[in-house]
């Protein structure tokens, strides 16, 4: 009897020895999927569990077939930037950081209410290029304030001496142009905390994608941009297609909208100061009168999970 107590004794702590070692061979990561209209996310919280990432794990996780699969990674993090409740980061599928996401702004909004992370349904959230007030509606939508948009070109950034024409230190919309293949394309370029260049056109159905990425990697925009494609329909609405840098076209943009519905009042497109923007995943509203700016719009929680990363697999240098 005594010699089978003793084998289970010794496969018991066999066992423990395996988990233990199998507890320190890998780190356990809780995620959250969500999105904004179609826009989505893998939303990960680094103040109840450490978290490093790198550009190669972010990569991996984004591949549709193989990881989570997501337009972008948001790192969601105790607050570094005074007067702020929260900091999150934004990571595209690529691994590359960006600055602004209108998307992941209300996600992050409606994550932090959902973990009852906090008491309030308004909260300030900092990224590494501006402040934000995020609210949840009674109507379940979420809403955002957003930081008065940047038409110097120095501020978004954008070089027009790359285009041959001399750069200005005006706050003002202006329209530029590039050559394409022999066409002259005109875009206003602005920031809402990210750069967008937003294209109009007469039907976005026809847009050729190409132009996106030329000018993407035109050394007019030495920090990449977002090309947006706008049709105006009415005088408060636009139709837009959005091609994000280190993400390729999404079927939503947070910030691209944004860009676009300013764009539109600015340059007389629209006579409303409030603009609904219609992508292929769904409609935003987007309020710009010259003071305020603010967006609305749905965000949704898709499922929540745990992945097990290997110790080996993450670089102690990189700690995003």
């Amino acid at each position: 009897m005594k010699q089978i107590e003793d084998s289970h004794m010794q496969q018991e702590s066999a066992s423990e020895s395996h988990t233990h070692h199998r507890r320190r061979k890998y780190n356990l990561v809780n995620f959250t999927k969500m999105h904004g209209l179609g826009n989505d996310f893998m939303v990960i919280e680094s103040m109840t569990q450490k978290v490093n990432l790198t550009p190669e794990l972010i990569r991996s996780w984004s591949d549709r077939h193989t990881g989570i699969g997501f337009d972008q990674l948001l790192l969601l993090s105790a607050p570094e930037t005074q007067g702020a409740d929260f900091q999150y980061s934004i990571f595209n599928s690529d691994g590359s950081e960006a600055g602004q996401c209108g998307n992941g702004a209300r996600a992050i909004a409606r994550f932090i209410v959902d973990q009852k992370l906090s008491l309030s349904a308004e909260n300030i959230i900092a990224t590494k290029t501006n402040t934000m007030q995020v609210r949840i509606l009674e109507s379940g939508q979420a809403q955002v304030d957003m930081d008065t948009p940047e038409f110097r070109p120095a501020g978004i950034p954008f070089d027009p001496t790359a285009i041959g024409k001399p750069t200005t230190s005006e706050n003002v919309l202006k329209p530029w142009m590039f050559n394409f293949k022999g066409q002259e394309i005109t875009f206003y370029p602005i920031s809402v905390g990210n750069p967008h260049a937003v294209i109009f056109v007469d039907n976005i159905n026809d847009v050729d994608g190409e132009i996106a990425t030329t000018l993407q990697q035109h050394p007019c925009f030495p920090e990449g941009v977002n090309v947006g494609f706008a049709q105006p329909e009415t005088d408060s609405s636009i139709r837009l297609r959005v091609f994000e840098r280190g993400a390729g076209e999404t079927q939503a943009c947070g910030s691209g909208a944004t860009a676009a519905a300013i764009a539109a009042v600015e340059a007389g497109k629209v006579s409303s100061t409030q603009v609904d923007v219609h992508l292929k995943g769904g409609s935003l509203s987007i309020i710009w009168d010259k003071k305020q700016l603010q967006m609305t719009g749905p965000a949704v929680r898709v499922f929540t999970g745990r992945l097990l990363v290997r110790h080996d697999q993450i670089d102690k240098s990189h700690n995003f």
